[in-house]
């Protein structure tokens, strides 16, 4: 049922018409991770560039790729690479599922040098966001800070301070259904190591302080 179910989903992702967002990817991960959290209706749209690796019984990939198959199934979450499969088995997606980490969804964003992932449970809906390889990432926080406000999110902790060698900050957004979106993000100083993680975001579906009755 999983991989049958996986399968379906990928497919209805991959065949999206695909868009040109004016977004960084850190943006455009941003914009999945509040879909799938927020449990919106009908389908993300992909953004040009975006890859989805869709999740699979790794026994199953190995026996379609002898058989010459590998085209056919596309990438998969066994091809995810290492670091992006150690953050998730490290962070709360991995502590609030009951899914082993290659039943996940893991997305990257931006292209053939992805500089953002996203990876989210169907089951639970949490997603996480990891930033690596980018050399703009902390001028990419504060456009992505930036365009959220005016898009309705309410920063609830302090802008983080320019130099700071580490830095958190929290945002919030009400959406339909009596209920609020909240991320928490943090990250490193610009000077932090490219090829590790620069900076993540926590989605979390929170009620909301005043539902609606």
């Amino acid at each position: 049922m999983r991989l049958g179910a996986a399968l379906i989903a990928a497919n209805a992702a991959l065949t999206a018409a695909p868009v040109v967002l004016a977004a960084t990817p850190l943006e455009q991960a941003v914009d999945y991770c509040a879909f799938e959290t927020g449990g919106s209706n009908g389908r993300f749209a992909m953004p040009a560039g975006s890859v989805l690796y869709q999740p699979m019984d790794p026994s199953i990939v190995a026996q379609m790729r002898v058989l010459g198959n590998s085209r056919a199934i596309g990438p998969t979450s066994s091809d995810v690479p290492d670091l992006v499969k150690r953050f998730a088995q490290t962070q709360p997606i991995s502590r609030v599922s009951d899914l082993a980490p290659i039943w996940f969804y893991y997305w990257s964003f931006g292209g053939k040098s992805p500089t953002a992932w996203a990876v989210s449970d169907a089951k639970t809906h949490a997603c996480e966001i990891m930033v690596t390889g980018n050399r703009n990432f902390v001028a990419d926080r504060d456009t992505l800070i930036s365009s959220l406000q005016r898009s309705g999110w309410l920063l609830e902790t302090p802008t983080p301070a320019n130099g700071s060698a580490f830095w958190t900050f929290t945002m919030t957004k009400e959406v339909p259904a009596g209920s609020k979106l909240m991320f928490r993000a943090e990250g490193l100083g610009a000077t932090a190591d490219r090829n590790g993680i620069q900076m993540s975001l926590t989605f979390t579906p929170q009620a909301a302080t005043n539902p609606a009755n």
